[in-house]
């Protein structure tokens, strides 16, 4: 990678810290390919299914809409795949395998080592089971989630630097705020987001259930778009450089005094 990114968009990255506590509600971690249509097929994923039935012992078969915009107006193709869904023992992650797209979606995390070593053991079963793919897409997410008493609680958690001004100004007479920003990065591409919700509000069903409380959601999602022919170590070495970027961005957006307050190592 380049080296002309300014520290935090390049160059080395902080230490892992475990937080008591800690906010992270979700991440994910994904790698798109060219289509591999026989996934689509029950044989055709039986022996990854055997090789990581011990860890993802329930399988489910759903259907995923992937929808394109045509060139003469909003709609293009609706194309409807099989997605093979493989959960945990406690249902706390869940790996799914369609004919496009390997995905690890995980509410478990105990520090970035532990977490990249559960990817990476599905990464190397999906390559044994399925080789030479071609991989145009690889990305991590990583969701936040600070459940707050009140309005003024923000400044506490969100360094002043990155906070709204009108939520450091007039906490109580903001109802919501979202930011949303899109930065290159020396990894790729990274889209920060960083948002005040009231109460039973969210901006992703799926992916961030509503709070009963206020809440402040810090997503961090770090991605590469390119067409290269999959290759583990490779692989391995880009989603720690993503982790480590994400880590950066965290420790950097998120208040000093809070994280030292949460610090468990």
């Amino acid at each position: 990678m380049s080296n002309n990114f300014p520290s935090p968009l390049g160059g080395p990255v902080p230490d892992d810290v475990l937080l008591l506590e800690p906010p992270l509600i979700r991440v994910i971690a994904q790698v798109q390919f060219a289509p591999i249509y026989k996934i689509g097929e029950p044989t055709s994923i039986s022996n990854f299914q055997e090789s990581i039935r011990k860890v993802y012992p329930f399988i489910t078969q759903g259907m995923q809409i992937d929808m394109t915009q045509g060139l003469g107006g909003p709609m293009g193709n609706i194309v409807q795949q099989v997605v093979w869904r493989f959960e945990s023992l406690d249902r706390k992650s869940a790996a799914s395998l369609s004919s496009t797209t390997l995905t690890l979606d995980s509410q478990v995390y105990a520090g970035h080592a532990e977490f990249l070593g559960r990817w990476s053991f599905l990464l190397e079963e999906f390559d044994k089971s399925f080789e030479n793919s071609l991989v145009t897409r690889i990305g991590m997410r990583y969701i936040n989630q600070f459940k707050i008493s009140s309005e003024t609680d923000t400044a506490k958690i969100i360094s002043q630097k990155y906070l709204n001004p009108f939520l450091g100004e007039f906490p109580q007479n903001v109802s919501h705020s979202v930011s949303e920003t899109a930065l290159k990065v020396e990894e790729g591409d990274m889209l920060l987001r960083l948002m005040r919700l009231p109460a039973n509000a969210t901006f992703d069903p799926v992916a961030v259930p509503p709070s009963k409380e206020l809440s402040i959601v810090l997503d961090i999602d770090v991605s590469l778009t390119n067409q290269v022919p999959f290759s583990l170590p490779l692989a391995n070495k880009q989603f720690e450089g993503f982790a480590g970027r994400a880590r950066t961005f965290f420790q950097l957006v998120v208040a000093s005094e809070f994280i030292e307050s949460k610090r468990a190592n």
